[in-house]
């Protein structure tokens, strides 16, 4: 009797306990529930801006590297010994300047010889032709025969022709002599001198006798991305069209230095992404050393109203930028926008209206669709001790 009293008093403490943790588990998930439901209906905590129209140039900046338009190895074109260096490492020369000379002793006195050679000739050629002339006035008086004339005229022929063998030697030795003779192609800087006095230099040799750079006019290539190159096309297509030319600007010191747009390549790279372009510059002061980095600037296009909005308000999505658009009845709206460029915390769009609102911080914490609710200010003698000034304000 006592052992069955004693299990139904367990049987009732073991229902009361599962009909409390019953009750418990259903109140903590109608809470739940509740609370989740509150939660989604909870605007967004963020602040505002408003898009502003102002006059915006559109500026393409990038970095450059200075090169020359001619950088030439000066060479010799035949073996010789090196007589006269005439020129010094770092200086600048004329085109046709003196450079070099080799000794040509050998070939001077072959020239010499040649020109000896054509002298007889030149001598038997002006006898073979009073020959000539003898035998006509003796034949006309019927004294030699024809063929005496014939012969006397194949013999002026003959000497003619050595006279002309002799004047193209002597002028191929002269072409030899201006080889010892090596002048500078172009205006530009000397390099580093690699000969001396008694060098024995050759045209297969490794290094070359000195090199030539063109410091004046002067270029400095940059790349241009993809993105960017439709803009620049076109900026470079009117500036033609107005017989005008499109400005380069590059950072040099003591002042920035004015070029123009004077190449750009014909296929984008597809690992880089990007265009080969060059720029022009005049460089009489010699601001630019070929191979420096520079830093490079071109305007592309100007508008007067172009809409402008604090950088941070503009997010990135999967397949686009866009701005959290505010409504009337405080919903956020996801508008695609493009954006033209960043600068200074500043970001020109196109694609949305000037005095449009939109969200400028807590983007992060909006969905689309969702509500929103601009933050307060905080009062001054606040326990930060900050103020926050609303986003699209001028102070």
């Amino acid at each position: 009797m006592r052992k069955a009293t004693k299990l139904s008093i367990f049987v009732v403490l073991l229902a009361a306990i599962g009909g409390g943790w019953y009750y418990n588990a259903q109140h903590s998930k109608s809470t739940s529930t509740n609370a989740a439901s509150k939660g989604k209906d909870k605007p967004a905590i963020v602040t505002f801006a408003v898009v502003k129209a102002v006059p915006f140039t559109s500026t393409l900046n990038l970095s450059g590297t200075v090169t020359p338009i001619s950088q030439v190895e000066v060479r010799p074109q035949i073996t010789g010994m090196v007589k006269v260096v005439h020129v010094q490492e770092g200086s600048m020369v004329k085109k046709g300047q003196l450079l070099f000379t080799l000794d040509n002793s050998e070939e001077a006195t072959n020239r010499d010889k040649l020109a000896a050679q054509l002298a007889k000739d030149q001598a038997t050629l002006a006898d073979a032709r009073r020959s000539l002339n003898r035998q006509i006035e003796l034949a006309k008086q019927q004294f030699v025969s024809q063929s005496a004339v014939d012969t006397a005229r194949s013999t002026l022929d003959e000497a003619a022709a050595t006279v002309k063998a002799d004047q193209a030697a002597l002028a191929g030795s002269h072409v030899s002599l201006d080889y010892y003779r090596i002048t500078a192609p172009a205006d530009g800087r000397i390099g580093q001198i690699n000969v001396h006095p008694g060098s024995l230099i050759q045209p297969s040799s490794t290094n070359p006798m000195t090199t030539l750079t063109q410091l004046s006019p002067i270029q400095v290539a940059f790349n241009v991305p993809e993105t960017r190159l439709n803009d620049l096309h076109q900026a470079w297509q009117q500036a033609k069209s107005q017989s005008a030319e499109l400005h380069v600007n590059a950072s040099t010191a003591p002042k920035p230095s004015i070029g123009k747009l004077v190449f750009l390549d014909t296929t984008v790279d597809s690992t880089s992404g990007s265009l080969k372009a060059k720029a022009e510059f005049d460089n009489t002061d010699q601001r630019f050393w070929p191979g420096a980095q520079v830093p490079v600037s071109l305007d592309l296009s100007s508008q007067a109203n172009t809409p402008v909005v604090p950088a941070e308000a503009v997010q990135t999505g999967p397949e686009s930028t866009f701005l959290y658009v505010v409504g009337a009845d405080k919903k956020a709206k996801a508008l695609p926008v493009k954006v033209i460029e960043i600068r200074d915390g500043i970001a020109a769009l196109s694609g949305v209206t000037p005095g449009t609102m939109v969200v400028k911080d807590g983007g992060q914490n909006v969905r689309p669709g969702g509500f929103v609710q601009e933050a307060k200010k905080r009062k001054e003698g606040a326990a930060s001790g900050r103020s926050t000034v609303k986003a699209g304000s001028n102070e």
